[in-house]
């Protein structure tokens, strides 16, 4: 009896845990649906935080598992709805690891050998300007004794590598046989390497010697286009040549248009020719309205820096009246000047204009005249120039009128003085000289 009733509470017992068991089960899947609304977290239970709908979830932590259940009873997992979005980020090298492929990678070596690259044609770019340089200083002398022949090798060394600069340079010496022999095939064939290396001066040069035919065969058509070359790279006297060129149809087909822009651009630049040439053009209306006004601007200007053309066209400008007055004194001024400098029909116009003078007109023609003169006599003294001593100049003598000499009809003296292209030019070492 006492064994059947040991055996009956081992028995009870037994069935106590197992019921026992299986409430605590039935509590935990009683409770689990519930867990949302706990406003508070059991101490024991790491939860992972919380992640914005607008942020990407990244998992920072290993999320935490519960710590007060058996090892032998898995934890329920928590509800799908409940369970936190997990982005499983890339695994990262091992940083010896990392630090060993950016160094086996190939782009660092590139990098290293452009770099030398860069840096051995700067060496040798600096080498070239040296070499140019020194060519320079021994052609002016300047810091060491002059020496046209060492000038010309450096000038070598520099234009090997093709160094534009010491190309023109060469070419100007062989044009001048300064360190070298004269020849203006070798001139011409250095002025060609210096232009295809972007030089225009090099290009008015080589236009030069193909309207002269110098060291080339001649040919208008070339130098036309070598000295569109250089205007368009607004070298004035290349704009000039080529306005002179349109002018005559030389070259290029005749457009007085084209003349009258070219001119008026070189005239904007302060150059005589080009503004005689420009208040011819406004007096006679070619390649534009004819516009007195601008005509006797533009002459005054040319004629104030010593063109005889201005000076003479001036002469009779005012003693026909052109601009709408007749102005004797001026005629007389200007014609004067222009026979000074060795102007035979200014000489003539000079001489009949005085015919019709007062004698207080003649006073202040010669009066007008002298002081004109001494003016440019004294910019030339103050620019260095020349030297004078103006107790030398000698007062200007008027001849007596001579009533029997025959009067000019001034109608027809009022030519367009042009300056033809290759007529009496710059030399091409003159017109572009060395370049330093």
């Amino acid at each position: 009896m006492l064994c059947d009733c040991g055996k009956f509470v081992k028995v009870v017992s037994i069935s106590c845990v197992a019921a026992g068991l299986v409430s605590f089960g039935c509590e935990k899947k009683q409770e689990a649906p519930a867990a949302p609304q706990q406003k508070e977290v059991p101490a024991v239970v790491e939860t992972a935080p919380a992640v914005s709908a607008q942020e990407p979830k990244v998992l920072e932590t290993t999320p935490a598992v519960q710590t007060n259940v058996s090892a032998e009873i898995p934890a329920e997992p928590a509800p799908a709805e409940e369970k936190p979005e997990v982005i499983e980020a890339t695994p990262l090298l091992p940083r010896e690891l990392a630090v060993d492929l950016a160094e086996t990678s190939p782009e660092p070596a590139k990098q290293e050998a452009e770099t030398k690259e860069l840096a051995q044609k700067a060496t040798e770019q600096a080498q070239v300007e040296e070499w140019f340089l020194q060519g320079v200083n021994y052609y002016s002398g300047k810091g060491v004794e002059k020496d046209r022949a060492k000038a010309v090798e450096y000038f070598q060394k520099a234009a090997e590598k093709g160094h534009a600069q010491a190309l023109f340079n060469l070419g100007v010496c062989s044009v001048l046989g300064a360190g070298c022999d004269r020849d203006m095939a070798k001139a011409v064939e250095y002025f060609k390497k210096s232009a295809d290396g972007g030089n225009m001066e090099a290009a008015f040069n080589l236009a030069i010697h193909y309207g002269k035919g110098e060291g080339v065969e001649k040919d208008m058509a070339k130098s036309a286009e070598y000295m569109r070359m250089a205007a368009d790279a607004d070298i004035p006297e290349a704009a000039y040549h080529l306005a002179v060129m349109y002018a005559t149809g030389d070259g290029v087909e005749r457009n007085e248009s084209e003349s009258f822009k070219l001119f008026k651009k070189v005239a904007e630049w302060g150059y005589p020719n080009a503004q005689a040439n420009l208040g011819t053009y406004y007096l006679k209306g070619i390649g534009t309205d004819a516009n007195p006004a601008e005509a006797e601007k533009w002459l005054l200007k040319a004629a104030e820096q010593g063109s005889v053309s201005a000076q003479f066209n001036l002469g009779v400008f005012y003693a026909k009246g052109a601009g709408g007055t007749t102005n004797l004194v001026e005629a007389y001024k200007w014609s004067s000047l222009a026979a000074e400098r060795g102007d035979l029909q200014a000489e003539s116009n000079r001489d009949i204009i005085l015919g019709d003078m007062t004698p207080k007109q003649i006073a202040e023609g010669v009066r007008a005249v002298s002081d004109f003169t001494f003016k440019k006599f004294k910019e030339l003294r103050d620019e260095g120039i020349i030297e004078i001593n103006p107790d030398a100049l000698q007062p200007l003598s008027v001849e007596a009128e001579d009533k029997t000499k025959e009067k000019v009809d001034l109608k027809n003296i009022l030519p367009t003085e042009f300056h033809p292209v290759l007529e009496n030019p710059l030399e091409p070492q003159k017109a572009r000289d060395m370049q330093d």
